[in-house]
This record gives structure tokens, sequence and C-alpha cells, in this order.
């Protein structure tokens, strides 16, 4: 993975989780985390912070 695509895959899972915590518990809220994961098991831990 380049760094300009791991860059824009910890963005993607930075807004999915600040979506998801805007809403309330149920499926698009655990589509968004589950989402969100996906994208955070492709990058280094330096770049998800």
């Amino acid at each position: 993975m380049t760094t300009e695509t791991q860059d824009k895959a910890a963005e993607c899972a930075r807004e999915a989780r600040k979506q998801a915590a805007l809403l309330a518990p149920g499926k698009v809220r655990d589509a968004l985390l589950e989402k969100a994961r996906q994208y955070e098991a492709e990058m280094p831990d330096e770049k998800l912070h």
C-alpha cells in the first residue's frame, strides 16, 4: 500500500468513526464501525493517530 493510499485509508477510518459516533446504536452505525475496522486492519499503527 502506498503512503498516499495509507493516508486516504486512515482518513476514511477516522471519518467513519466520527460519523458513527453521531448515530444511535443500529445497523448503519454498526456498518460504519465495521468499515472503520476494515480500513484500520490495513493500516500500520502509526497512521491511525
